[in-house]
C-alpha cells in the first residue's frame, strides 16, 4: 500500500510511446511527467499517451513552455492546445486532432 503523499516523476521524450501503456490502470499515485525532446522535429507534438497517463492518474504534464497541472479536471470531448497542437479527450483517452 502506498502513502497518499507519494507520486511518480517521469522524464520522457515527448515523441516516444509508453511501452507498458496497457498497465496504467495499475498505477495508484499521480504521475508528474516532464517532457523533453522533439522541439526540432517536423512533428513536435506530444504523444497523447502521456496526456492520458497524467489524466488517469491525477498527475500533470510539464513542457519547456508551460505546466498543465489539472488535466484530470478536463471534461470528456474537450479540446486543449499544447505547444500549438490540438488534443481531444474522448472516453478517458487523449487523441491528437
Amino acid at each position: 500500500m502506498r502513502n497518499n503523499e507519494e507520486e511518480i516523476i517521469l522524464i520522457a521524450d515527448k515523441l516516444s510511446k509508453i511501452r507498458d501503456f496497457s498497465l496504467i490502470s495499475e498505477i495508484n499515485v499521480p504521475v508528474r511527467i516532464i517532457l523533453c525532446g522533439g522541439q526540432f522535429s517536423i512533428n513536435g507534438a506530444i504523444n497523447p499517451q502521456y496526456l492520458t497517463l497524467a489524466y488517469r492518474t491525477g498527475g500533470s504534464i510539464h513542457t519547456m513552455t508551460k505546466d498543465y497541472p489539472n488535466l484530470n479536471k478536463i471534461a470528456d470531448k474537450s479540446i486543449i492546445m499544447i505547444d500549438g497542437f490540438r488534443y481531444e479527450l474522448r472516453n478517458g483517452e487523449f487523441l491528437r486532432r
